[in-house]
């Protein structure tokens, strides 16, 4: 399932759907209520423009698209939420930093960020649930 399915797909109450949707580090997660994409890389901005929030696990390239998060920041009202590395390199607009430990709620999502064994500055990976 791509991310075109995933925005037309009718969630259960209770359920979430998940696809990759870049091949490699980026995922969409689909709640009744809301969604959100982790690590879009590689992607358009027409894919992230319908995002209730955006995630970013830590600064690589491979999972940060600067330029991309800038664009998303200025032209929607999706939160990012981030690392505090990866915030104090963005707009001060729109950003939430997150540490291990943190949890906060994005319409029916709860995310509840866990420590990540990952060569970076303090790098992240989430529980997801509603």
């Amino acid at each position: 399932m791509g991310s075109e399915e995933i925005f037309k797909l009718n969630v259960p109450l209770g359920k979430l759907a998940i696809t990759w949707f870049n091949s490699y580090s980026g995922v969409m997660v689909k709640s009744p209520g809301a969604i959100l994409i982790f690590d879009p890389v590689k992607v358009s901005f027409e894919e992230c423009v319908r995002a209730n929030a955006i995630i970013i696990t830590h600064e690589h390239l491979d999972h940060f698209d600067p330029k991309l998060a800038k664009e998303l920041q200025q032209k929607t009202r999706a939160p990012i939420l981030t690392t505090p590395f990866v915030a104090a390199s963005l707009l001060n607009e729109n950003v939430k930093a997150l540490r291990v430990g943190d949890s906060t709620t994005i319409e029916d999502i709860e995310l509840h960020a866990l420590r990540c064994d990952h060569p970076a500055n303090e790098p992240l990976s989430f529980i997801v649930s509603t």
